[in-house]
Order: C-alpha cells, then sequence, then structure tokens
C-alpha cells in the first residue's frame, strides 16, 4: 500500500524557562516573538494545503524550553493560532524535565481544552548519569503519572526520553550506559531518543563544527558495535516525514540526523509565501544536488547506503558542513541496510514495508 508522509511542524515560541539544566543547548538570549508574529498565520493555510495533497499532519511541538517553568506556556495554549493548528495535528508534543510538580494541573486542563480527544507526547530530558540514578528516574515516573492524571480529555500516550549528546554526556556514555537508557520506561510508551543538540548554537564557531563531527562519531561507533537493534536508526529512513520549525517569523526546514537537527540558518529556510510549493521545492532541490554531489563523491559513491542518505538529510547536512566523509563512519554495513520498495523517487512514493517498531517516532500511530 502507498502512503504520503507524515510532516512535523516544531513552534520555537517558548521563553522565560525557569530552569538551568547542564546540558541545556537552547539560547537562552533568544526572545521568540512568539505566535502573535503576523506571518504565523500562513502556518494555517500551508498546513491546510499539505493535508489536501494526503500528507498527514502528525505532531506539532511547543518548544523549545520546558513548558511548565516558561513564562508564557499557558497563554501559548490559549491563543487562536495553537488552537487552530490543534484541529490538523493528531498529537501534540511539549517539553517537561519534571523537576517539579509545580503547574502541572494548570497545564493539563490548559492542553485538555486544546487537544481533547487526541494525543499528548512529552519529551523529558535525562542527562547519561542520571538514566542510573534510581531515585531520579522515579521522581520523573511519578510526575507524569500525576500529569496523566490531572488529563481528563487527552491521552498522554507517549515520553520521549531524550538525551543531548554533547559536553558531559559524551564524556560518559558508553554501551552500559545506553543499554541501561534503553531499558528505562516513564509510564508511557517510551521512546529514547538521543540528540546532538550543538545546531542550535549555529555552525559559524568552526570549533563546535568540529566537536559535533567527534561527538557524533564517538557515539555511533558505540552504538553500531554494541547494538543491533538500535543501528537502523542512525541512518534516518527519507520516507520517514518532513520536519519543519517556526522560529521567530522565519520557517525552516529541519534535517534528522538521527532525530531532529534544527539549523536556523539561511540555508535552511523555506521562503515566503510559505506554501506546498516552497515547502516540496526545498527538499526536491536538496534531493537533485545530492544526487549530483554523492553519486560521483569518492566516499560515498560506492557505499550501499547511498541512496538512503541522498534521499534523507544527511548528504543535505554534509554539504551545509562541508564534511566530505561520512560523519557516521558506517560504509557499507550491511546490517543497517532498510528496504524502501522499487521506487526511490520520493517520500510519497514508499512501500509500507517495514514494521511499526521499525520506523520511528513519525510512524507512531
Amino acid at each position: 500500500m502507498e502512503r504520503l508522509c507524515d510532516f512535523n511542524l516544531s513552534l520555537e515560541v517558548l521563553e522565560g524557562c525557569g530552569y538551568n539544566c547542564s546540558d541545556c543547548a537552547v539560547d537562552k538570549t533568544f526572545e521568540p516573538q512568539g505566535s502573535v508574529h503576523p506571518d504565523a498565520e500562513q502556518l494555517l493555510e500551508m498546513v491546510g494545503n499539505l493535508k489536501a495533497l494526503g500528507f498527514r499532519p502528525f505532531e506539532f511541538t511547543l518548544g523549545p524550553t520546558d513548558i511548565a517553568s516558561s513564562s508564557n506556556g499557558l497563554a501559548l495554549l490559549q491563543s487562536p493560532l495553537v488552537k487552530r493548528l490543534a484541529e490538523h495535528f493528531g498529537s501534540m508534543v511539549i517539553s517537561l524535565s519534571l523537576l517539579s510538580d509545580r503547574g502541572l494541573k494548570e497545564l493539563a486542563g490548559a492542553i485538555d481544552a486544546v487537544m481533547g480527544g487526541k494525543r499528548l507526547r512529552v519529551i523529558t530530558p535525562v542527562t547519561v548519569k542520571n538514566t542510573k540514578n534510581v531515585k531520579y528516574i522515579q521522581k520523573l515516573q511519578e510526575r507524569l503519572a500525576l500529569l496523566k492524571g490531572y488529563l481528563k480529555e487527552t491521552d498522554l500516550y507517549a515520553s520521549y526520553l531524550t538525551i543531548n549528546m554533547f559536553k558531559d554526556n559524551v564524556e560518559q556514555f558508553d554501551a552500559d550506559y545506553h543499554r541501561t537508557a534503553m531499558g528505562i520506561s516513564l509510564g508511557p510508551r517510551t521512546t529514547v531518543e538521543y540528540s546532538f543538540a550543538h545546531s542550535r548554537g549555529g555552525f559559524e564557531n568552526l570549533l563546535r563544527q568540529e566537536q559535533f563531527k567527534r561527538d557524533l562519531y564517538k557515539f555511533t561507533q558505540i552504538i553500531a558495535d554494541n547494538d543491533e537493534s538500535f543501528s537502523g536508526q542512525l541512518l534516518h529512513d527519507p520516507f520517514d516525514g518532513i520536519e519543519l520549525g517556526y522560529r521567530d517569523g522565519k520557517l525552516y526546514y529541519i534535517p534528522v540526523v538521527m532525530e531532529k537537527f534544527p539549523i536556523f540558518d539561511q540555508f535552511f529556510e523555506i521562503p515566503k509565501p510559505w506554501s506546498t510549493e516552497t515547502v516540496m521545492g526545498f527538499k526536491e532541490e536538496q534531493y537533485h544536488t545530492n544526487l549530483v554531489t554523492f553519486t560521483s563523491h569518492p566516499t560515498c559513491a560506492d557505499c550501499c547506503h547511498v541512496n538512503t542518505c541522498t534521499h534523507g538529510d544527511l548528504h543535505t547536512t554534509m554539504r551545509y558542513l562541508k564534511i566530505d566523509h561520512c560523519p557516521l563512519g558506517l560504509k557499507n554495513r550491511t546490517d543497517l541496510i532498510r528496504t524502501f520498495g522499487k521506487d526511490l523517487a520520493y517520500c510519497g512514493q514508499a512501500l509500507e514495508q517495514l514494521p511499526v517498531e521499525q520506523r520511528g517516532r513519525h510512524h507512531d500511530s
């Protein structure tokens, strides 16, 4: 059965986070304009157009920080734009550090008013070290259960346990920590996500670029050598959906390098007016440029994953960062090969061949 892509939309509109987590990568000096920016209304038309073509609006995210401690979280949940977006999307995603239970009851009431009859998914950041802190994990479970109890009309369906892979987390990470993390359940069905948040600081700084390359390579080698069941996620399914991000009156295509990898640079900016044509035009342009660049690339051309990376976002990211080697170090790893069907022309042509548990969060029904 053929299917069209899912698409996700993130709104970077929260401000005033009350925490100072050691592994946070969000630039707190940036002050988002919120959803009141007049250009934000164009998002509704774009979403409607994509939906009319058969694309599935899957998740919309209110971010980038903890919504319960933010200064404008409740106000945004009551905004007309968020309410109208909620009519299109099946799930809303929020970040909750769960370091406190303050404000959870009020938050639940606001979510019920927007997402009644639909699903909520919660991103909870955790450090590598705290994956082995039993009391810490228990507190997260208790507070998530508390939120679930407060929700009367919304299904707290899933939790994303997110580990930002930089700074101390990278230094401490090893196969044992990975096994521990993969065994954690926060109550709702739990997915462990490893995020490389270096991109949030921008890549004008060459030292940050080099740090990202080193951190990503170290992580992938540990994973590929110790967890075959996870290895397929190292190479992003190019038919797994489209990620878009709204920030300060601009819309960005968000590449996926295992997980969302937001780079708020003009390179990834979707031109106005935002529409199906401009979004798909960006995607198609990247694919054709990748095709020309990497089918004759000295490293990539003879790799068994060249089609996957060309259709997906890895080659686009490599071009942006001017990386001339495989940043994952996974050339011709045959245990990572995925079959997407004979026609690789575009994501809308993919055949649904993979079992649900291998598809990642986009196909979490």
